[in-house]
Formats: structure tokens, C-alpha cells, sequence
């Protein structure tokens, strides 16, 4: 297999990045230079979650493809887990530099932000939760492939259940 098929895109990890830089200044601006700074924060965020939204219905789509291929297990081999391991600890890192940042934000007795930047955020960090489990979804699928998960009837029921609220949630998001 392609282990491109498998690798974050650059520009869902460039865009995983500028989301952990800009959530990372909104602390260092004044009150009076973080009203200044919002919009370019706000550009900033929802340029990355478009891309991150994009990306996570790639993800949803690769599984969809293995899941209705003819031969599954042809997708992986030992090149392509290692490919999704990176991709899943990439977007885990992203994860937790976010939730890391955000909390010392919103903890910060010196920060007031606006409501739209606090909703923002909140769906920045959703967005990367959807990306992670996305990827996550396909090491399962993988693991399953290779024998090392039982495969019962309740566990391809909760595939499909993850599928369908997968499904659900690919409209993207975009504040203005």
C-alpha cells in the first residue's frame, strides 16, 4: 500500500500547528492589544479547522474505503502501520499542546476573551478530538486485520454506529 494513503496531510499539520502558535500568543497581547489581535486569531482558527475538518473526512473516507473493499487487509503492512502511528501521535500531540495551552488561557487572571474567541476554541479542540478518533478508528480497523482485537458482532456494530455519527458530524464549522 501507498503509505502516503496513511500520512497526515501537510496541510492538516501545518494547520494543527498554527492553531497551538495562535492559541499560544492570545496570552501574551494586553487587554487593550488582545482586542487588536482577536481577528487575525479568529482567521488564523478557522483557516486551521477547515483544514482540520477536510482532513478528518479524508480519514472517514479511508476507512469507509477499507471497510467496503474487497480485500481489507491488503491496505496494511508494516510500512503503513508505521505511518499511522505517526499520524495518530501527531494529532495526539496536537491534542494535548491545545488542551495544555487552552487551559492556562482560560486559567489566566490577566486574559478576558470574547465570546467568540472562547467558542472557537472550543470547537478547535472538538475538531482536533474528531481528527484523532478518525485516525484512531483506522488503527482499530488495522488491529483487526491483523488478529489482534477479538472480532465479535458487538464490536463491528460500534464501527458502524462510529461511522454513522462520523457521518453526522462532517459539515464543517467556520466562524466569520
Amino acid at each position: 500500500m501507498n503509505i502516503d494513503f496513511f500520512s497526515l496531510s501537510q496541510d492538516a499539520r501545518t494547520s494543527l500547528l498554527n492553531a497551538v502558535h495562535a492559541l499560544s500568543t492570545l496570552g501574551t497581547y494586553s487587554e487593550d492589544q488582545n482586542r487588536t489581535a482577536t481577528t487575525p486569531f479568529l482567521d488564523t482558527i478557522n483557516v486551521s479547522l477547515l483544514s482540520i475538518q477536510i482532513e478528518t473526512a479524508n480519514w472517514n473516507n479511508k476507512l469507509y474505503e477499507i471497510i467496503h473493499s474487497e480485500i481489507p487487509s491488503g491496505y496494511f503492512d508494516e510500512e503503513s502501520a508505521h505511518v499511522l502511528v505517526d499520524a495518530d501521535a501527531f494529532s495526539r500531540s496536537a491534542e494535548e499542546m491545545l488542551r495544555i495551552q487552552s487551559e492556562a488561557t482560560f486559567n489566566s487572571k490577566d486574559i478576558k476573551l470574547a465570546t467568540d474567541v472562547l467558542s472557537v476554541i472550543g470547537q478547535l479542540k472538538v475538531a482536533v478530538f474528531k481528527l484523532r478518533k478518525s485516525i484512531e478508528n483506522v488503527i482499530k480497523l488495522e488491529m483487526r486485520m491483523q488478529g489482534a482485537e477479538s472480532v465479535d458482532e458487538a464490536s463491528f456494530d460500534a464501527m458502524a454506529d462510529a461511522l454513522t455519527s462520523v457521518r453526522k458530524s462532517k459539515t464543517p464549522t467556520v466562524l466569520h
